[in-house]
């Protein structure tokens, strides 16, 4: 289980496709979230679950302070030693100092940093409140973290209604070694009036791109969710990223900076109709047992004896994203907006991708085997001079 916990909707920065629009800062009280940590084992017994991973999310989670996060940690790790506790946090890597590194590291933080790509595309999109470019400053603090051990992944939201320079991004990715996770822009929040469906076109082409370039290099450049789609279709993992998987409502609860829940960290809008209560007056259980909650678990079953069935991408795409068929539509049970085009992303990986797969493989093998052979000469060789 899941809880993504929207510490605050307070951010330092200004950033134009922000999902949570222009609200007033709002933090979520102590009090209320050490209640939600008193509640999990009840709601972690009821679904036979040992695992448990706390996502402190935002606005940007490290503008709460280092001492509200740190009490935080502390008392769920002393409360739910009875499990396997996991922390991760979402920021956007312009705090982050080494006294928060001290902090990581006791905990032993998952840590994801928010860098949308080149400099020049990043630093458009991603500014301070002061209209001061972030990409330096991220970077720099990448690599206190990469200094001091700490392992991060990368988000990267391309906003691909503007053309993405490929070079330049591939560049990025090879230089700062990254391994991104590549999510489009959604119409939501500041981004509400962008044209999704030419966003999405767009990003499905950059997708087919970028696995192009991965299986083109010599290198082993990993870029999510292609990666776990690809071992997906191979039958050796499964895909983890919830607009896939079909996890919405199921694996995991958002706790809102103003103490309610819901199904998902970009819906906090739609508190009318699928929001699940308030901490205030029920406990976690009762939230994850709530109508709504229940309406958005049966959303997967409806799909799969309505609009997708038959499917033969079900297994990879479970009807797609819930928010962004609501955003979309307004309604919850229909299919995935970008459907046609997630099928083209999803039969290009089957077809061309695991062609392109094969080939690097006899690539791999065929250098490996020269190794060999060089090393044996090798050996052969100084064998020879011993003689």
């Amino acid at each position: 289980m899941q809880i993504i916990v929207k510490l605050t909707t307070n951010c330092n920065l200004n950033c134009i496709y922000c999902s949570e629009g222009d609200k007033k800062a709002v933090t979520l009280k102590k009090e209320m979230l050490f209640k939600a940590i008193d509640e999990l084992p009840l709601l972690l017994d009821k679904i036979n679950d040992k695992n448990i991973t706390l996502l402190w999310h935002g606005g940007e989670p490290l503008s709460v302070g280092k001492e509200y996060l740190t009490e935080v940690m502390q008392y769920a790790t002393e409360k739910l030693k009875n499990y396997h506790i996991k922390f991760l946090i979402q920021t956007n890597g312009t705090l982050i100092d080494d006294e928060w590194i001290s902090i990581f590291c006791k905990f032993k933080v998952g840590i994801g940093i928010s860098l949308d790509g080149y400099k020049e595309l990043h630093d458009n999109n991603r500014l301070t409140k002061n209209g001061e470019a972030t990409f330096d400053l991220i970077v720099k603090n990448m690599q206190k973290l990469k200094n001091a051990g700490v392992n991060y992944g990368t988000l990267m939201v391309l906003n691909t209604s503007s053309q993405i320079n490929m070079e330049a991004l591939t560049k990025c990715i090879e230089e700062y070694d990254l391994h991104p996770k590549i999510h489009s822009v959604i119409a939501c929040g500041r981004a509400s009036e962008v044209d999704s469906v030419a966003v999405y076109e767009n990003y499905v082409e950059l997708m087919k791109e970028l696995y192009r370039y991965c299986m083109e290099s010599d290198r082993n450049i990993i870029i999510e969710p292609l990666n776990e789609l690809m071992d997906t279709i191979l039958g050796v993992d499964s895909v983890h990223e919830c607009s896939f998987n079909g996890s919405c409502g199921v694996s995991f609860i958002c706790i809102y900076a103003d103490g309610s829940a819901g199904f998902c960290g970009r819906a906090e809008h739609e508190k009318d109709d699928f929001t699940y209560g308030s901490l205030e007056d029920k406990n976690l259980l009762e939230l994850y047992e709530s109508v709504n909650a229940q309406r958005i678990r049966s959303r997967q079953q409806y799909l799969k004896e309505h609009d997708c069935y038959g499917c033969n991408y079900w297994h990879l795409c479970h009807g797609g994203c819930a928010f962004e068929a609501v955003t979309a539509t307004g309604s919850l049970y229909s299919k995935y907006v970008n459907c046609g085009m997630r099928k083209s992303l999803l039969d290009f990986l089957q077809t061309e991708g695991l062609q392109l797969l094969k080939e690097k493989l006899i690539r791999q093998k065929g250098r490996y085997r020269n190794l060999i052979s060089e090393k044996n000469k090798l050996i052969g060789s100084m064998s020879d001079e011993k003689k």
